[in-house]
């Protein structure tokens, strides 16, 4: 319970109030709990034809009647698709969670904001191009290297400044937080932050693992034959052959009048949660600091249960460890012209290491069907 307010402001008794019990959480628990039950859908490779047995009822069941079969017995098709997706939206979850702190603590340091970091962690910018913005300018008026260090790595814990495996550490660290921004700040044209908000915002999207999309040198004969050779050989190459995520969205804001796009994206299950647990892993080694630092000195502080610190990431893993260079992320495809009926972006490849590819389509559809050779 909580005093009534007395003005516009959070006092500082309320304050402290407020951040000891965010600071007494365990987040890094929720992320490891929550990819751990992923990784258990993700890996089970044990047969699941058609749809589960059914347990005995429950107060789930009883609550909602008849309907909670379909619940207790999701597809084996469905599980798979529903783990892909959330894989892709913890990754999305972890790396805005790491962000939004760290806007908050560099605010701090600055001076700026209010007495309650959970108060702040509220009251971030609704657009995540301001929270990046507020991050860049504060990393701007200092020395970023020992900010960030400061941020994840705890004070008590510094020694000389050559100390190898801190360096390491807080370097691994690093990498995956600009590996944070990078998802919601681009290097290229594609932006996975929309397709985010386009599962996020009522479920817009498609996954799907039934899509194949291959680039070979032949095509289908007069009679429509295309033999099973021409897309399985050494001149063809698979684009897509796993789970996908499909999205449609008109880049930029509306009134620069684009076109109307698809995004398929590349769908790796266990890379996805791999790169959620690494981002992950830095935000509770950020948060963890700031724990510690809210605590320190208190004479009550062995009445809060404090999550422990995580450790540091030695020798990596680093986000280009985690996927070869030239895997295929997406593909972009225009669907219209612009609103002003001049040309649309080019259809683009992305691939892992941040490069991407124009193509041209030409020439007419045609189709056919596969047959042995």
């Amino acid at each position: 319970m909580y005093p009534p307010p007395t003005g516009p402001e959070i006092s500082a008794d309320v304050a402290r109030t407020l951040d000891d019990t965010y600071f007494s959480a365990d987040p890094f628990g929720y992320f490891t709990a929550r990819i751990a039950a992923l990784l258990a859908s993700v890996e089970d490779t044990g047969p699941r034809a058609g749809r589960e047995p059914v347990p005995e009822g429950s107060a789930f069941d009883a609550l909602v009647g008849a309907a909670a079969r379909a619940y207790r017995a999701p597809t084996a098709e469905a599980r798979k698709l529903q783990a892909a997706t959330d894989a892709f939206a913890v990754r999305h979850h972890a790396a805005e969670t790491l962000l939004r702190l760290t806007y908050v603590l560099l605010r701090r340091l600055g001076g700026q904001g209010s007495p309650s970091v959970w108060a702040e962690v509220e009251a971030t910018p609704t657009l995540m191009k301001d929270v990046l913005k507020g991050i860049g300018d504060s990393f701007g008026a200092g020395d970023r290297w020992m900010i960030f260090q400061d941020l994840v790595y705890p004070a008590t814990e510094h020694v000389e400044a050559q100390d190898l495996q801190r360096i390491s550490g807080v370097t691994t660290f690093a990498e995956w937080f600009n590996f944070s921004m990078e998802l919601f700040a681009p290097r290229t044209s594609l932006d996975v932050s929309v397709a985010h908000n386009k599962f996020k915002h009522g479920l817009g999207v498609r996954v799907r693992d039934d899509y194949l999309v291959t680039f070979t040198t032949s095509g289908p004969a007069e009679d429509g034959k295309l033999p099973l050779s021409a897309v399985t050989g050494p001149h063809a190459v698979n684009l897509f052959d796993k789970t996908v995520l499909q999205f449609l969205a008109r880049p930029g804001r509306l009134k620069q009048g684009m076109g109307l796009e698809s995004t398929t994206l590349q769908l790796n299950p266990t890379v996805l949660l791999a790169q959620a647990a690494l981002i992950a892993h830095t935000y509770a080694a950020m948060f963890c600091v700031a724990a510690h630092e809210h605590f320190e000195g208190r004479d009550d502080v062995d009445e809060f249960r404090l999550a422990p610190y995580p450790g540091l990431l030695l020798d990596g893993p680093l986000p280009q460890h985690i996927t070869r260079e030239n895997d295929v992320l997406a593909m972009r495809q225009a669907l219209t012209l612009r609103r002003d009926g001049t040309a649309p972006r080019e259809a683009m490849i992305f691939y892992a290491d941040g490069s991407w590819q124009p193509i041209t389509f030409t020439g007419p559809v045609s189709s056919g069907h596969i047959v042995d050779d």
